[in-house]
This record gives C-alpha cells, structure tokens and sequence, in this order.
C-alpha cells in the first residue's frame, strides 16, 4: 500500500440488498468524513481501487453504512468484505497548526523545552493503555508515552515537537537498551 494514503477503516460486510457496506471506522471523528465522496479500496498488498460514494451515513460509534456508485446488489457488495478503506493523504479534514495526523510528525524534530535537540521522531505506536511517540535517540528507539505531561506540542511548520523528559529517563533507557 502507498504511504499517500491513509486506512480509514475496513468493510465489515454487506448490509442490504442494493449493494451497501457497513464499515468500521478507525477515526476520531467519523463526522469529519460525511462528505466524502469517493475512496480507495484496497485487499491484502493488492493496489488500491478508487471507487465513488453514493452516500455515507454513520451508523453508531464509529461505524457507517457506504453506497458505492458501481456496486448496486448484495453480491457485489459481498465481495467487498475486509477491503481497508483508504483516502489520499492530502484529502483529509485539515487540523491546524496545534493538531495533527500521527504520520504527519514522522521525522520531526524533538526538543526539550529549552531547545535542547534529542533527537528525531521515528513512529508514533498505537498501543492500549496509551500511544507512544518512537524516538531515535543517539541511534536507538526510545518509547515515550504520549500524555500531556511529555508531549508538550507540535510546530507543523518547523516540523518541531516539544517534549518533556524525566530527569536521567533517556539515559536509563539507553543503557537498558545496550
């Protein structure tokens, strides 16, 4: 899968008999996306597929019901089950400067809150009880919890994130790691 394209969410099976899918939504705001009309779907490694959307209503907590132009029976729609649902990278709702897309911070910058260079942001791994923001301090992968009292801010346009770190925690992490 391309990495211009971002997983929305999967088709969990047809719903009806004129070719509609539910889906579940993987996103923070499923209303963000009632406008949407069109998508890619994509099985496995095979390529993304660009399909149009005649309608999409939400159907409880992140799930929505998705009329595609082109599939109009219960068996088409059928063969539509576990496609991931993708959209262009550069069609997603824009979230300003103090909020981002978790891909949009790979390979910032991270600094302490006195400008201090720790190193680059690898990934951000989403997790259970929190997600964790993947660094890669003097060459290794340091996990940092992703909570207001570390994650202090982005700055999209220096491509800069703030962070506060405990006291010796990289230090301790590295050597652990050695």
């Amino acid at each position: 899968m391309s990495d211009d394209f971002v997983e929305l969410g999967y088709i969990l099976r047809a719903h009806g008999i004129r070719g509609e899918v539910k889906v579940v939504l993987d996103v923070q705001d499923p209303t963000d996306y009632l406008s949407l009309s069109g998508c890619y779907l994509a099985l496995n490694a095979s390529p993304p597929t660009r399909y149009k959307i005649n309608r999409f209503t939400l159907a409880g907590k992140n799930q929505a019901i998705i009329k595609f132009k082109t599939i109009n029976d219960r068996d088409a729609a059928e063969t539509l089950k576990g496609h991931t649902l993708l959209i262009p990278q550069d069609a997603l709702p824009d979230l300003g400067n103090e909020h981002f897309y978790y891909f949009e911070i790979e390979g910032f910058t991270v600094l302490t809150p006195e400008r201090e260079e720790i190193g680059k942001v690898i990934r951000i791994d989403e997790m259970p009880a929190q997600d964790l923001l993947v660094i890669d301090y003097k060459s290794k992968e340091i996990p940092l919890p992703l909570v207001e009292e570390i994650f202090l801010g982005v700055n999209k346009e220096k491509k800069q994130v703030q962070v506060h770190i405990p006291d010796g925690f990289l230090e301790l992490y590295a050597e652990e790691e050695e």
